[in-house]
């Protein structure tokens, strides 16, 4: 931790400079005004853990988030009844010591997170038709050959800083890497939340379901649920912090010397908000590109624009009639050697704390809406109690659901090839701009913390 020492005469500089150079279109009627060292968009867990090292630093920070919590991809249900808590989105942090630092700082006690044992039921769910179960011992070689080939690349846990030229096997669609290396059944271990795994990018398997994901060693909030995390992250950053907050527009000094200018509708009003440096911690390109008022540069609009979205949704479901620790995994009978599910559809349905409670994860190659998806869970756990897979004939009741969309922001294997990435990577800085979030690294929170943490090291120099 330090402190920012700056004088006064200085910083009134630094204030000319930015009044100086912004252009004077730029219009925030109605508004109050607000001057800080960095705005962050976005409060999740990239922009949450931005702006709390931020504070920690005794930087001003304003942390701007659209929904009226912090947390992201975070989902923690409390039972009226019990009070208990049970997380359907994040479920857990790789221990790293960003991760340890972080709910540290915070003040949340944490303990090793330990998965309950569960038996997952291979079924079709297009026609309830139940499969045999993958050969436990081919898996485990498959699994063993699959990390050989991850630990050629440790440098995908921490970024996309790719060598040049890009290595082939990074760029293949990932039907042919499991075919060139005989990893072809353990793709049923790693399809979840990968949309079309089959034709994805080498890279993004290889960096979701990197060398951390087997080595067991994860953390969990010892008294509360994830979204504990954030909320106690929201009383450190207090007043710095405004939900169910939209920018209406950004516009950034081009010279790096300047600063930016935001017009941010909040619950407090209007408000003009003068920074030095801007924070980008929104996952989704098409948000950045069309929804926050961001004065996008050309450059900026040709990289973001070639990101593909895929859709992810999470929900907790009441389902009576499956006994005790036992779930069920989606697989396309006609894919008897990948063992894939057919999208859009359920990946999986896991038991969860309170007794016949589910969580269901949901895929498809694209964003659908909610509705459809959620009329297509309700469907698909009938067809299964229909079958008699599944006992009892109480309908299912979708308790909570959360859209995670677009969950990975990916760009094709010949974008790979050509240098994406060094070209994305060389946004940081650019009009005072830094950017973090999945489309910069994975959506793995702890990873997603030590990532941001090198970019606040990056910006706060000169600051």
């Amino acid at each position: 931790m330090f402190t920012l020492v700056c004088l006064a005469a200085f910083a009134g500089l630094v204030s000319l400079s930015l009044a100086e150079s912004t252009n004077n279109s730029f219009e925030c009627k109605n508004s109050t005004s607000r001057d800080v060292d960095v705005a962050v968009i976005g409060g999740g867990a990239s922009g949450t853990y931005a702006a709390v090292r931020l504070h920690s630093q005794d930087q001003k920070v304003v942390l701007i988030e659209t929904k009226n919590r912090l947390g992201g991809q975070v989902n923690t249900y409390v039972d009226p009844e019990t009070k208990q808590t049970v997380d359907y989105g994040v479920n857990q942090y790789t221990n790293l010591t960003e991760a340890r630092e972080f709910l540290d700082y915070l003040q949340v006690p944490y303990l090793p997170y330990e998965s309950e044992g569960v038996s997952l039921t291979s079924i079709d769910f297009a026609t309830a038709r139940v499969l045999p179960a993958p050969d436990q011992n081919a898996t485990f070689a498959q699994m063993s050959r699959y990390m050989r080939q991850v630990r050629q690349y440790p440098y995908l846990e921490l970024g996309f800083d790719l060598p040049d030229p890009v290595p082939e096997d990074l760029a293949l669609p990932f039907v042919e890497f499991a075919r060139k290396y005989g990893v072809t059944s353990f793709t049923q271990t790693i399809s979840p939340a990968m949309g079309d795994v089959l034709h994805f990018p080498a890279i993004y398997v290889l960096k979701h379901w990197g060398a951390h994901m087997f080595g067991a060693d994860f953390l969990t909030p010892a008294n509360t649920g994830n979204q504990g995390i954030y909320d106690r992250a929201l009383e450190v950053l207090g007043s710095s912090v405004l939900l169910s907050s939209r920018t209406r527009a950004i516009q950034r000094a081009s010279d790096n010397q300047g600063g930016v200018q935001l017009c941010v509708d909040s619950g407090e009003g209007t408000q003009h908000i003068r920074a030095k440096r801007l924070v980008i911690a929104i996952p989704s390109p098409d948000t950045i590109l069309y929804q926050i008022g961001l004065d996008v540069t050309d450059q900026e609009r040709s990289l973001l624009s070639q990101f593909r979205p895929i859709g992810f949704y999470t929900s907790l479901v009441r389902i009576s009639g499956i006994p005790p620790h036992r779930g069920f995994q989606n697989v396309d009978a006609n894919e008897p050697v990948y063992r894939v599910p057919k999208l859009p559809g359920i990946y999986r349905i896991i038991p969860k704390e309170i007794p016949g409670t589910y969580l269901i994860e949901y895929g498809a190659e694209t964003v659908i809406p909610d509705d459809e998806v959620r009329q297509n869970i309700i469907a698909d756990v009938r067809r299964l109690q229909d079958s008699g897979a599944v006992a009892g004939g109480e309908d299912p009741e979708i308790i909570e659901f959360d859209n995670h969309s677009p969950f990975y922001p990916y760009v094709s294997g010949e974008a790979i090839r050509d240098g994406f990435y060094r070209q994305l990577n060389s946004l940081q800085g650019q009009q005072n701009t830094f950017w973090t979030g999945s489309a910069f690294h994975i959506p793995d929170s702890a990873k997603l913390w030590r990532f941001t943490k090198g970019v606040m090291q990056n910006l706060t120099e000169g600051l």
